[in-house]
Parts: structure tokens; sequence; C-alpha cells
């Protein structure tokens, strides 16, 4: 029997990890996961095929410009998997605000008010991966699905998030662009992870707000929905969006509401004090 191909561009983190854990409970499932921490992917290719080897590992890409990836994904014997899946589980989601709560864009290197690495990361990088894949298995009519993170916020279209949710509509066309009979585009919107990283990067989150954890969507948890979903016969054909979240009784439209949310992002970030 045919495997099943998971191909997961930054496995490092919390969602990557989970998912990684998930799907291999699963004896006929192979992960190819990607990280910038780990053994170069020509390390993984088998010198009597030329393929990458049809088992689990994780790889880097260096850089991960677009000719790294088209070699990559050139490197994948496609003939050995049944299915192909391709979950982004890079991203970055800054917070655009200072400790004036004056709205700042850092990394704008072109001037056009998007932080450059949240276009490459969420954009640029989740294009390139699934435009090279397309390739292959539309040709093979191969079932291919890929899936990417947006936010339960972005539909309020908030200032302190503008990169992230301008450059999710730009993905957001290209996924309806690209989605057909044999290849899938799931945009899995979600709420804050509980990881060490998401209370890093807001460190006064459970002491100067009233965030409550027991309402955070848990890695294992998301990775659990997901691979329900991947089981589904329309998985992997045409575009879906979906809305991951644990709903608190308490919250209302007005919790997302220009005044309050910057408020509550600068105590999040910087602290009542």
């Amino acid at each position: 029997m045919k495997k099943q191909l998971y191909i997961i561009p930054g496995i490092s983190g919390a969602v990557g990890n989970a998912l990684l854990a998930q799907v291999l409970q699963d004896p006929h499932a192979v992960v190819y996961g990607v990280s910038r921490e780990a053994k170069a992917y020509t390390g993984f290719i088998n010198p009597e095929t030329e393929f990458l080897y049809p088992k689990t590992f994780i790889c880097s890409l260096g850089s991960i410009q677009d000719a790294q990836i088209k070699d990559f994904v050139t490197s994948i014997d496609f003939s050995s998997f049944n299915k192909v899946m391709c979950v982004h589980a890079l991203g970055h989601f800054p917070f655009e605000i200072n400790k004036k709560g004056e709205h700042v864009v850092n990394h704008d290197y072109d001037g056009d008010g998007i932080n450059d690495i949240t276009l490459d990361l969420s954009c640029r990088i989740f294009k390139s991966f699934t435009t090279e894949i397309r390739k292959v298995t539309n040709k093979e009519k191969k079932p291919f699905a890929s899936v990417l993170f947006g936010s339960i916020v972005d539909q309020y279209r908030l200032k302190e998030h503008e990169s992230w949710w301008k450059v999710m509509k730009m993905t957001k066309k290209y996924m309806h662009k690209a989605a057909g009979k044999h290849s899938a585009m799931h945009l899995v919107n979600i709420s804050s992870i509980l990881c060490s990283h998401e209370i890093a990067t807001r460190p006064f989150v459970f002491i100067d707000t009233d965030a409550d954890p027991a309402y955070w969507l848990a890695p294992a948890e998301l990775a659990t929905y997901l691979e329900k979903e991947m089981k589904k016969r329309n998985f992997f054909s045409g575009f879906h969006e979906h809305v991951v979240y644990k709903k608190r009784p308490d919250i209302t439209h007005g919790y997302f509401s220009a005044k309050v949310f910057k408020e509550r992002k600068m105590s999040e970030l910087f602290g009542k004090s």
C-alpha cells in the first residue's frame, strides 16, 4: 500500500510538532519536515534512486528561496505516495504598535507598508511550495491538499495587525485561484495557540489582561482537528475556510473594537505599569 506524504514547513514550531506526533500514529504516513535547524535535504537523497528516501525525516532548505524549494520538490519521488499534503506551519504575526501606542511597521524595506518578513513567511514561501507541488500532482492527477493558518481576528482588519491581514488577503486570493479538482486549499483561522512562543511574545498577557488560557487552543487539539479533516472525502478538492477556536462565553464583538483591542494589546506587550 502506498503511503501518504505530509510536507510540513516550520515543523519545529508548536503546531508543526503537534501535527508530526499526530499523523505519525498512522503507519502509512511519511513526513518531510522542514526546519532551518536540521540537516540539508540533499543528505536524504538515496544515491541509488536520486530521489529523497520515502521515509520520515526533518531537513533544511537553507534560506528557503524559490530555487531551493523547486529543487527540493523535484527531488521527491511522488510515485511512492498516493496522496500529498503540505501544512504550512511557518508564519510571522507581528504586533505593529510601540509603547506610545503608535502604529509602526518594522522590516518594511521596500516601503509598501507591509512587514517583509510577514510577506515572505506567510505568502511567498507558501505559494512557492504549493505551486511546485501542484505542477507534479496536477499532471499525475494525484490528490494534493495544502493548509495555511490564518487568525480569527483577520476579519476585523485591525491596525495593530495590518501587515498580517494584508498578506493573508493576498494569499487567500492566490488560494482561491489555485484550488481545483485535484488541488485543495484550506485556510484554517485559529485563535491564540497555547504555547511558549505565544506567551513569550505577549509577556504580560496573563498578568495585565483578562486572557484565560483555558480558552486558548492547544497545539494537540488543532492537530487532532486537522487529522480528522484530512480523512474527509472532499478534503482534496476546492477551497475551504475553517474556523477553529474555543468559544469564551463573555466575548462579544466589542472585544475586538479598535480602541478596546489596542488597549488590551498594549497591556499584553508592555504591561500596565
